[in-house]
């Protein structure tokens, strides 16, 4: 469903982090974490990062 990569950016979102501090943990692009977020939305069929995080802690996704 989510990739491991998809996973840690979801995880981070999670505890509240912003993708500029995502992409700075992960040594990735502000851009790489935007199209991170557009895949989790699209995998998840969700319109939000919020109900992203919720279904992904429902389904034991992330922690």
């Amino acid at each position: 469903m989510l990739s491991p990569r998809e996973k840690t950016v979801l995880s981070l979102l999670s505890k509240g982090r912003s993708s500029k501090q995502i992409a700075d943990i992960l040594h990735i692009s502000v851009n790489t974490v935007y199209r991170h977020r557009q895949n989790i939305l699209a995998s998840l069929q969700v319109s939000n990062t919020a109900a992203a995080v919720e279904i992904a802690l429902r389904l034991h996704l992330i922690s």
